[in-house]
């Protein structure tokens, strides 16, 4: 049913990402799919403590920890805004689901929104929020 999946990755907060991802390497299994992890992270605000090579190699080692034998494509990239680098990379690699953790509402997710919603309104693909 699914060819393509995108997994966006928190690597601050591994442990709400573990069920999305475990979920997605179901589908990937079960539908013979691609699928990729992404890290976006915020350098501009200082969030740059890791090197992107060394965000890629911890992207690396989560997803391949949690996927065992499926083939993953990890890639980590900066942005300002992670709603909208999960956007433009479902947009210029055309993946067709995405699979994301989402955390407990607090009060600014009730004004604002979460990454997730915000995921959920505006991708051109189906978006799996696993909690």
């Amino acid at each position: 049913m699914f060819a393509d999946l995108l997994v966006p990755i928190e690597l601050e907060h591994g442990h709400a990402s573990i069920r999305a991802m475990l979920e997605a390497c179901r589908i990937a299994k079960n539908d013979g799919a691609r699928l990729s992890v992404l890290n976006v992270y915020n350098a501009i605000d200082g969030d740059g403590t890791l090197s992107q090579s060394a965000r890629q190699q911890d992207l690396a080692a989560f997803a391949s920890e949690c996927a065992g034998e499926l083939e993953i494509s990890a890639r980590v990239m900066p942005g300002s805004s992670v709603t909208k680098a999960i956007l433009e990379a479902i947009r210029e690699h055309g993946h067709d689901l995405v699979v994301m953790a989402s955390h407990n509402p607090a009060m600014t997710d009730y004004l604002i929104g979460s990454t997730a919603s915000h995921v959920a309104l505006h991708a051109p693909c189906s978006v799996l929020v696993v909690r």
